[in-house]
């Protein structure tokens, strides 16, 4: 049973994009389900969370374009 205030999220990377983390297909994330402003998390949370703790390689830009989340 899922935590309702985490959300599990599972990301697919296809393209190429596998390769900035780590080789991985796919990964299963847990999150909170709300943001440090205390709204609902979005998607560009996810994006932050995902360049936080998963990407793997330095070249961060490839994956996120002038910080833009």
């Amino acid at each position: 049973m899922s935590d309702p205030e985490k959300l599990d999220i599972k990301v697919e990377f296809t393209g190429g994009l596998e390769l900035l983390f780590g080789n991985k297909r796919d990964l299963e994330i847990c999150m909170p389900s709300t943001n440090q402003a205390g709204s609902k998390s979005t998607v560009g949370d996810l994006i932050r969370v995902l360049l936080a703790e998963y990407i793997q390689d330095v070249r961060k830009e490839l994956f996120v374009q002038d910080g833009a989340m």
